[in-house]
């Protein structure tokens, strides 16, 4: 129990710290907003490379970094997201055909910088929406994993995916699908944002954000790697902390695309 609580102790002090970072960035928007995101998905692909480094050698390192730098001068340029985007998937396709002459052959290599560079543009599109939104989205992502800790840890059960990730358990997923629409719900009634579409969306993108952190775990487990990094006392790397963010972010900022 005393180990417990000190993990607890460290995930409050270091989740409580990188929140409020993320609000009052958040709140700034613009370059500030855009240079913060375009940092975590730099710290995602490192992270990333670190774990599937057996498929990249130092050539192929160097182009994906080079093409990150590109992309990350692309984002703070203020050019449009869609010929980012398009950007992204030029550059995806093209290290995709590299894999085919690389050693080994692969798709890890191409996903790597889509999984670093996508999220970096769904959350720069989010913001640019709304401040509302991007809030509601963190509090989605923040709930899942707080409800899904301590729910998880106090009541435990049933395994969800033992293969996956063997501590995650069915009331640690319900518990956070719980407590991240409830604080939705008290965050849009205090700003007289709710609707039944933003609170159904919860819902959704807590199970969306569940499956983000599923799929980061069983990369982890693909590679025998227990933790992203350790750069985030109690919480691991920083892949760890916002795997949620990616799958979600993805879908809000689709959801936000095709409703336009």
């Amino acid at each position: 129990i005393g180990e417990w609580m000190s993990n607890l102790l460290q995930r409050i002090i270091t989740g409580a710290i990188i929140a409020s970072a993320a609000v009052w960035i958040s709140y700034q928007g613009g370059a500030y907003f855009a240079f913060f995101v375009i940092c975590l998905g730099a710290l995602v692909f490192s992270e990333y490379v670190n774990i599937t480094k057996q498929y990249y050698n130092k050539p192929l390192f160097m182009l994906n970094a080079i093409l990150y730098l590109v992309f990350s001068i692309l984002v703070l340029g203020k050019i449009s997201l869609y010929n980012i985007l398009q950007f992204v998937c030029v550059c995806t396709v093209c290290l995709y055909f590299l894999t085919f002459i690389s050693k080994p052959t692969n798709y890890w290599m191409p996903f790597g910088f889509i999984y670093s560079t996508l999220p970096v543009v769904a959350l720069i599109y989010i913001r640019s929406y709304s401040f509302t939104y991007i809030i509601y989205l963190f509090l989605i992502i923040w709930g899942t994993d707080i409800g899904g800790y301590i729910f998880g840890k106090i009541i435990g059960g049933k395994k969800l995916a033992t293969k996956i990730s063997p501590k995650k358990t069915y009331s640690g997923a319900i518990g956070g699908l719980i407590l991240s629409f409830v604080a939705v719900l008290i965050y849009l009634f205090i700003n007289n944002s709710l609707s039944y579409s933003l609170a159904f969306g919860a819902i959704m993108l807590s199970i969306f954000s569940q499956y983000g952190d599923l799929f980061e775990s069983s990369i982890k487990r693909r590679f025998k790697v227990k933790d992203s990094g350790s750069i985030l006392p109690g919480h691991g790397g920083v892949m760890d902390r916002v795997d949620g963010l990616i799958f979600a972010s993805i879908i809000f900022a689709l959801i936000l695309i095709i409703a336009k």
